[in-house]
C-alpha cells in the first residue's frame, strides 16, 4: 500500500513530492547514511526528480505484476541472482527464495548495498559478474579440453 500510495502523489503531483520516500527503497543504509556519497545521493535524487510524473504506470506495473515465480523452474541457462543485503525492497529472503526455484542458480550478497546495487557497489557487482561469467567460459571449455586430450 505504502508503494501504491507513493505512485498516486508522483501521478498527482509529480515525483519531486516522492523522491526522498522513495530512496530507502532503492538505496541500503550504507549509500544513505555515508557523508562520503553525500554528491552521488545528490546526483541519484536528482535522476530520481528528472522522471516524469507518468512513472507511475512503470511503477504500478512492477507493483501490480503477475508472479512468474512458478515458471522459474523452467530455466535452463546458467543464473546469477544478485541481492544487496541491506534491500528493503527485494530482500534476501525473496532472493533466497528466487534461487531456490532455478535449477543451479547461485546467489550473490553484495555487502553494504540496496536494491540499486549496481549503483551502490558497482566494483563488487562487476565482479561477481565477471567471476560467473568466467565460470560459465570455463564449464564451456572444460568438455572440449578433455576431448581433445
Amino acid at each position: 500500500m505504502k508503494y501504491k500510495a507513493m505512485t498516486a502523489v508522483a501521478r498527482l503531483f509529480g515525483v519531486r513530492f516522492v523522491a526522498r520516500a522513495v530512496m530507502p527503497a532503492l538505496y541500503g543504509k550504507t549509500a544513505l547514511n555515508d557523508p562520503a556519497r553525500a554528491d552521488e545521493r545528490a546526483e541519484w535524487m536528482q535522476q530520481l526528480v528528472m522522471n516524469r510524473s507518468s512513472i507511475w504506470r512503470a511503477a504500478n506495473g512492477v507493483l501490480e505484476r503477475k508472479s512468474i515465480y512458478g515458471e522459474l523452474g523452467k530455466i535452463v541457462a546458467p543464473t546469477l541472482v544478485m541481492v544487496g543485503d541491506e534491500d528493503v525492497s527485494t530482500p534476501k529472503a525473496l532472493a533466497d527464495r528466487i534461487v531456490g526455484a532455478i535449477p543451479r542458480a547461485k546467489l550473490m550478497v553484495i555487502p553494504g548495498a540496496g536494491h540499486g546495487s549496481t549503483l551502490e557497489q558497482p566494483a563488487i557487482v562487476t565482479a561477481a559478474i565477471g567471476a560467473f561469467l568466467d565460470a560459465q567460459s570455463e564449464r564451456v571449455a572444460a568438455p572440449h579440453s578433455a576431448a581433445a586430450a
